[in-house]
């Protein structure tokens, strides 16, 4: 009987070990972890798993968001592994104490020592039986063995070899566990339930083994083992050293190698940047990603508006956030509607807090039923009272798309005057508000009196490009230094420039949208030809201003000019490539390389009787220019007219058309009798072929004529203010228009 009940605890004990020493009781490693939290995160960021304040997925499981629907089990491994290595939510590497590997030390420590008790035992048991004497039987005397059997013996050492190695094997698969056990609150449960495995053959001894032989082992007498003290200092050293090689080995070969691969599993889970979702556009198949709000602990006094509302209505049956929709359809489309939808159907360019807080009397549609919701949305959103009025909630006009849809007028959606930014449907102005700007347009585009671009020290105008960098920054999301920096450049040069600089040339796209200026863009700025009409429709005289002294190398430093006198100087404004020089430039350069027409004068004899600002023009066959009197300011240009039939080239003396003031001018007199006509403002005079041998024109403001070919002798045109005319070859002498705002007009009359 004894000995089934040895094989029997024998057998128990290694079966506990074989079984410690699965895998399927010691679980995957926790290195298998790794793979599943990175295949976890790439789908965690579906733009789906968001909660309604907004939450990533990602960022709610690292926060441990204990209300978390989905992913519990992920955020389960994340707290064992901030519980065992001591980590805040988002802290990613250790630092001081490690809870869960000095515990886990701890419990293997103890492990240790009571297997070595059970080492021990055996060893002394062994080296007792050693010490009885051997013969032919077993006998005993007063209670304790006087000689043992060979066979009795040998069998003792060979049972209690077996006990040793049971043990061993229990102490490495119980070294092993405890090990690879990452739940801190585990491992002091494992510690126990591993000792209960060395106590199977004290309780099959104590509760199947037959009471006299339980009474005969308890009467023997212990054998008596000399011990030296060189050898228990030698025996203390042995088994100190012992435990410190069973700690040292899994703590460097186990538990370290655990610790660095929970933080690697936990950079998997929530390392880098989690506050983002992202969607496949399933028609394009271009991915496009979202920021999302970093998860926040909220209660019910700090919730967000959907978290607000969700409560109100699953517990009141109504909230004063939310528009019900009655069919599934209608829910999908409101679902899917965006701004400017709600923009396009609003009927009334009106502020809605003459509903909802002044209490004006409901017209035909009830604006109070249909649009409650938008107008509590926005004050709540913002931080105001129910009760607030839109001119209180003016400085937000820029920042919330949804204010400028119910505060349209007070924000400026309506006022041509207003800056463009956001002012179109897709940001939330109403399509009634914007009709207005739309009107104006057209208005001034019909009636040329009204179509005069603002000036460029016009507050409306500073206004507009001082707004201009945080609006471009907040519409593309702009944050990058260098980025800004641009944006603030494009302000500050287009205030010096005017609405010059809204012209076709280099700059003239906005640089965010690559849109043109004059044309706006519908996704975030109106068109500009709301402020600088001549410029941008070509219905009046556009805007022609030099800019400020000092600020011309800042815009055009290639240039190399300190300022515009210094352009015309150096006969920069006509360069191929340098056009930043007229454009800097305009009202300098227009006096050496052309620009605009001005008002057409009579044709004739080329005096200016009137007129005192110059006219800049280049051209062959151009126009007169304006009629004027005697002007004190000089202009230069060439006139290429009709002349004598002498071949020489004289000079001479022109004189002042009325008699008030004489200017000494210079003009190429042509081939004939020397006899110069009067130049109200110095011209040169061409070479002509004409009958009476007279000078063929006067250039009256700074023109240049062209090659004339005329049958009675005379002017064969002139050039009027900025306008670059044609060859002209007129049988009855008259001139030739130069026409468009360039004058680029080639003019071939019989």
């Amino acid at each position: 009987m004894g000995l089934l009940l040895l094989l029997g605890s024998a057998t128990v004990q290694i079966i506990f070990t074989i079984i410690l020493l699965t895998d399927d009781f010691l679980g995957a490693p926790f290195s298998a972890k790794l793979e599943s939290a990175r295949s976890w995160r790439r789908s965690a960021h579906d733009h789906s798993y968001m909660d309604l304040a907004g939450s990533s997925l990602v960022s709610r499981v690292c926060n441990l968001d204990d209300s978390l629907v989905l992913s519990n089990a992920q955020a389960g491994i994340i707290t064992e592994i901030n519980s065992f290595l001591g980590l805040g939510l988002l802290e990613f590497q250790t630092a001081g104490l490690r809870p869960g590997m000095v515990l886990s030390t701890l419990c293997i420590l103890l492990w240790c020592l009571y297997l070595l008790k059970e080492f021990r035992l055996v060893g002394t048991g062994v080296e007792a039986i050693l010490h009885v004497a051997r013969s032919g039987a077993t006998t005993f005397e007063h209670g304790s063995f006087r000689t043992i059997s060979y066979y009795r013996c040998w069998f003792f050492c060979f049972t209690s070899l077996m006990r040793m190695a049971i043990a061993a094997g229990i102490l490495y698969a119980g070294i092993i566990w405890l090990a690879n056990t990452a739940s801190i609150t585990e491992l002091m449960l494992n510690a126990v339930a591993l000792g209960s495995v060395m106590e199977v053959d004290e309780m099959i001894f104590s509760a199947m083994m037959p009471k006299r032989i339980q009474n005969r082992v308890q009467e023997l007498e212990a054998v008596k083992i000399c011990f030296t003290r060189r050898r228990s200092q030698c025996e203390a050293l042995i088994l100190v050293l012992f435990i410190l090689g069973l700690l040292l080995w899994p703590w460097h070969f186990l538990l370290e190698p655990l610790g660095s691969t929970m933080l690697q599993v936990k950079h998997a889970y929530c390392g880098g940047e989690r506050d983002f979702v992202v969607a496949m556009n399933d028609d394009v198949g271009v991915i496009f990603a979202h920021g999302t709000d970093s998860y926040q602990r909220t209660d019910r006094n700090n919730a967000t508006l959907i978290e607000t509302a969700v409560q109100d209505y699953a517990f009141v049956g109504f909230s004063d956030f939310v528009s019900f929709q009655a069919t599934g359809p209608a829910f999908a489309n409101k679902r899917g509607s965006n701004i400017a939808d709600a923009a396009s159907t609003v009927q009334s360019c009106n502020d809605f807090d003459a509903w909802f807080v002044f209490g004006r009397p409901k017209s035909v549609i009830d604006y109070s039923d249909i649009y409650a919701v938008y107008w509590r949305t926005v004050t709540f959103s913002l931080g105001f009272g129910e009760n607030t009025t839109c001119p209180e909630m003016v400085n937000y006009c820029d920042r919330s798309s949804l204010l400028r849809l119910v505060c349209g007028p007070t924000c400026g959606c309506r006022s041509q005057s207003y800056n463009s930014w956001f002012m179109v449907e897709a940001q939330g102005c109403s399509r009634v508000c914007l009709q207005r700007r739309r009107e104006f347009v057209a208005e001034v585009a019909t009636y040329p009196e009204s179509c005069v671009d603002v000036e460029r020290d016009d507050e409306r105008w500073l206004a507009l490009w001082d707004k201009y960098p945080a609006a471009a920054a907040s519409y593309a999301k702009i944050t990058e230094p260098a980025q800004l920096e641009r944006l603030s450049w494009t302000a500050f040069w287009a205030k010096e420039v005017g609405c010059a600089a809204l012209q076709n040339n280099d700059n003239y796209l906005e640089p965010v949208t690559k849109s043109p200026w004059c044309a706006g863009f519908d996704q975030f700025f109106s068109p500009l030809s709301e402020l600088c009409p001549a410029t941008c429709l070509g219905c009046g005289d556009y805007s022609c201003q030099d800019v400020r002294t000092g600020v011309l190398q800042a815009l055009a430093p290639h240039l190399n000019a300190t300022d515009c006198a210094d352009i015309v100087a150096r006969g920069l404004c006509d360069q191929p490539g340098l056009e930043a020089a007229t454009l800097y430039c305009c009202r300098s350069c227009d006096g050496t390389s052309g620009g605009q027409d001005g008002p057409e004068g009579e044709d004739g004899d080329g005096e200016d009787d009137d007129g005192q600002g110059p006219g800049y023009g280049h051209g062959d066959a151009g126009h007169d220019g304006a009629e004027g009197g005697d002007s004190a300011s000089e202009a230069y240009g060439s006139a290429d007219d009709g002349g004598g039939e002498e071949g020489g080239t004289g000079y001479g003396d022109g004189e002042g058309s009325d008699g008030e003031e004489d200017i000494a001018d210079t003009g190429n007199g042509g081939n004939g009798d020397g006899d110069d006509e009067s130049a109200d403002e110095a011209g040169y005079g061409g070479d002509g072929d004409e009958a009476d041998g007279e000078d063929a024109g006067d250039a009256d403001e700074a023109g240049y004529g062209g090659d004339g070919d005329e049958a009675d002798g005379e002017d064969a045109g002139y050039a009027d203010e900025a306008g670059y005319g044609g060859d002209g070859d007129e049988a009855d002498g008259e001139d030739a228009d130069a026409g468009g705002a360039y004058g680029y007009t080639t003019a071939d009359e019989g």
